[in-house]
């Protein structure tokens, strides 16, 4: 019994360590992938310098689906505008790696994105200084 429980221990003590994205989760029975497959909402967006510019999102989604294809839609002075893409992991699964045209400027933008949390209902990612807090619906 106690060999059995001092396994247990070092497999939670193992487990904690490896944690692969800074906010969790340690463990998940759903795969990146799976995970990562959503309709996001902007919950919060953080800029370089601290400050909350969630107002700038307001109703704004981000969707990924199993296809690795990426729709953005996001509003331009009060219009909707879809923008297309596709959506990928980097080679250690550390970052999300998009590539996608601005349909008002009409020119490609990749974007790669570190993953800082991957939760069933929850994305957090930062690039070039904006921090990005979704929710979703799954």
């Amino acid at each position: 019994m106690k060999k059995l429980i001092f396994i247990a221990l070092i497999c939670l003590t193992t487990a904690s360590g490896c944690r692969k994205y800074q906010e969790g989760p340690t463990l998940s029975l759903r795969s990146r992938t799976e995970r990562a497959i959503n309709i996001w909402k902007f919950l919060a967006v953080t800029d370089a310098n601290g400050s909350d510019v969630s107002d700038d999102y307001n109703n704004w989604l981000f969707s990924i689906d199993e296809n690795y294809t990426l729709l953005i839609q996001w509003y331009h002075l009060g219009i909707r505008v879809d923008t297309y893409g596709t959506w990928d992991f980097d080679e250690d699964k550390s970052h999300l790696v998009l590539e996608y045209t601005n349909t008002i400027l009409e020119s490609q933008f990749p974007k790669e994105l570190a993953i800082l949390r991957l939760k069933e209902t929850n994305l957090i990612v930062e690039g070039e200084g904006i921090t990005f807090d979704f929710t979703g619906n799954s």
